[in-house]
């Protein structure tokens, strides 16, 4: 009953961070406009419907292909998350630098070891990616 309710909790929650990335998407136009109307209560409910529809897409197919679409999931996450933060690390090293020539009083916090460790970190990052496009598993 608990791995069930802790289930549940976690598929309401997912159900609610998409629906709203949906319509705040549709409300920018980077979504279909249907996404961002509302009902009468408020409710977006193409976007809650389209995100039901695909979560049962997704369900369908982690049952065809058990073992390839939930690793594919995991891995492309995973490699997402670490794309995003190297975007951020080359975001910082450009806009430090900016900042630093144009305004160097308004740098309050000092990073340890800049830009060295961002450059760590880059390539660290890049490793990772790299091994995980090469490795088989």
């Amino acid at each position: 009953f608990i791995v069930l309710t802790a289930v549940l909790s976690c598929l309401n929650s997912g159900l609610y961070t998409a629906s709203r990335m949906a319509f705040s998407l549709g409300e920018r136009g980077d979504a279909p406009k249907s996404f961002a109307r509302v009902n009468q209560r408020g409710v977006p409910q193409a976007a809650i419907l389209s995100s039901v529809v695909f979560s049962f897409v997704a369900v369908f197919f982690n049952y065809q292909w058990p073992d390839t679409v939930f690793q594919f999931l995991l891995n492309s996450s995973g490699a997402v998350a670490l794309f995003v933060w190297l975007v951020i690390c080359f975001t910082q090293l450009r806009m430090r630098g900016i900042i630093l020539r144009e305004t160097p009083g308004k740098l309050v916090v000092r990073m340890w070891l800049f830009p060295y460790l961002t450059w760590a970190t880059i390539a660290m990052i890049s490793f990772v990616l790299v091994y995980m496009l090469t490795d088989d598993t």
